[in-house]
């Protein structure tokens, strides 16, 4: 009898030694949404698809959001971000508190209005544009500068405030969503002249929201 609780223990001691370390050769638990609040997808709205990474905790929670790759800007990266750590997975196996990070592609949509605020300017040639995009490029603010273009009889400015971009072709609208503070846009024709936009600030620069998990 004692042979043979000899050998039934020397043979769990080997099937023991025969198992992987932990973590060794494992493969990880796929991770899945479990809740995402997304809107309805708008067929006529501008979109983006984005990489992103999520920290993801052993309860299903994202502590942490970062957007890696895609359209970016300061002005919108937050509302993304801030959607993103409302998305909730499946719960995960394994004891490390601090989850797992997980890559994922997003499509966002943007929300207008986008308010802009700054100067616009416009001219009817090419070169005069040029040159004022080279001139501009100089300049960290419009507004210590402009009184010499004001009067200038080559090309016009307006200064605005709360100026609602949603009428402007998809291609300028586009540009000034990528604008940053007090920079200015390369010359874009439209309605027959060179315009460029000086972008001072934003009273609501609206939000970039995702639509689905591709």
């Amino acid at each position: 009898m004692r042979l043979i609780a000899t050998l039934v223990l020397l043979s769990l001691f080997f099937i023991g030694c025969g198992r992987a370390l932990p973590g060794e050769n494992e493969v990880q638990q796929p991770i899945r949404v479990t809740s995402f609040p997304m809107p309805d997808e708008d067929p006529e709205a501008e979109e983006a698809e984005l990489t992103v990474l999520m920290q993801i905790l052993p309860d299903g929670s994202v502590s942490n959001a970062v957007i890696v790759s895609g359209w970016v800007n300061e002005q919108w990266d937050q509302t993304v971000i801030d959607s993103l750590l409302t998305w909730r997975f499946s719960t995960l196996d394994g004891g490390n508190p601090e989850g797992r990070w997980h890559r994922r592609e997003i499509k966002v949509q943007f929300e207008e209005p986008f308010i802009f605020e700054g100067g616009i300017f416009a001219t009817d040639t090419r070169e005069v544009a040029d040159s004022l995009f080279r001139s501009l490029n100089r300049i960290s603010y419009l507004q210590a500068h402009q009184e010499r273009y004001l009067n200038r009889p080559e090309f016009s400015l307006e200064l605005v405030e709360d100026h609602d971009i949603s009428n402007y072709p998809h291609y300028i609208r586009r540009q000034l969503r990528s604008q940053r503070f007090n920079t200015v846009t390369r010359p874009m024709l439209y309605d027959g002249r060179f315009i460029l936009f000086f972008r001072t600030g934003d009273e609501n620069a609206g939000t970039a929201t995702p639509v689905s998990s591709l």
